[in-house]
């Protein structure tokens, strides 16, 4: 039940949810988050009629982990605190870690919203994005532009609640954007690991 509440306390208020999350709390809520989202997003795909083998389950979980690890490693880097030390760091991990887990919670949704937000380029996107190419909403979809902002809100308030100074913190905004663009080399780089 608490972890219900924490995944709601994230959507719904994310500030509280920064400010609440402690760093040194436990692995297994937030990894049992991660395991259920990916889990719901195949169901989803099977009952929409796809057949997603092995190696494609795979793929997508490595990508996932790949998009996690990098938010983790950035954002745990721009942590700038005065007293911050070299032996802070995993402290810092492991709570954007954690904070990565959570998040994946998106990806149940996937499925239902009309995709993963994809960056194919800078101006080239599957949702809403001020720089596209075309001014149109063709190929982009409402859920998956929702769900994309709604994932950056969540980021950008635990960045600004949690970091010190505020311009190191603002310097991650843009990076979500740089993850999302990045998504689909790892996926290319999963499909050649599981080939």
């Amino acid at each position: 039940m608490a972890t219900i509440r924490t995944v709601l306390q994230m959507l719904v208020t994310p500030w509280k949810f920064a400010q609440e999350l402690r760093s040194d709390e436990r692995f297994l809520p937030s990894a049992c988050v991660a395991l259920f989202s990916y889990a719901t997003y195949l169901v989803h795909s099977i009952l929409a009629g796809e057949k997603p083998g092995v190696q494609d389950v795979a793929e997508l979980a490595a990508t996932i982990a790949c998009v996690m690890v990098f938010q983790t490693v950035v954002f745990a880097a721009l942590n700038g605190r005065a007293k911050s030390t070299f032996w802070s760091w995993p402290r810092r991990t492991r709570f954007w870690w954690i904070v990565s887990c959570y998040s994946t919670i998106f990806v149940a949704s996937w499925k239902l919203v009309g995709g993963a937000p994809i960056a194919f380029e800078w101006n080239g996107t599957n949702f809403y994005w001020p720089f596209n190419q075309s001014n149109s909403w063709s190929g982009i979809e409402l859920g998956t532009t929702v769900i994309f902002y709604w994932w950056w809100a969540v980021l950008t308030t635990v960045l600004f609640v949690r970091h010190r100074p505020r311009w190191l913190a603002a310097i991650g905004i843009p990076l979500v954007f740089v993850n999302t663009w990045l998504a689909p080399t790892y996926y290319e780089w999963c499909q050649l690991l599981f080939r």
